[in-house]
């Protein structure tokens, strides 16, 4: 599953992933959390927060 970033997130913890508005990020897990979705970025991986992201529509 993948989303698309809505904001720039600066991550603030070592399991926290930064991201820039725009990049779509792969969706890893969303079942332990629903305010944290674990997502993967060029290779690296950790949480976003799931408020600054919007989910992409099956294509």
């Amino acid at each position: 599953m993948e989303a698309i970033a809505k904001h720039e997130f600066n991550a603030t913890a070592d399991d926290e992933l930064s991201f820039r508005k725009g990049q779509v990020l792969k969706i890893l897990n969303m079942e332990d959390d629903m305010n944290w979705y674990r997502a993967e970025l060029d290779a690296r991986e950790g949480l976003i927060p799931s408020n600054y992201i919007e989910m992409k529509p099956h294509e």
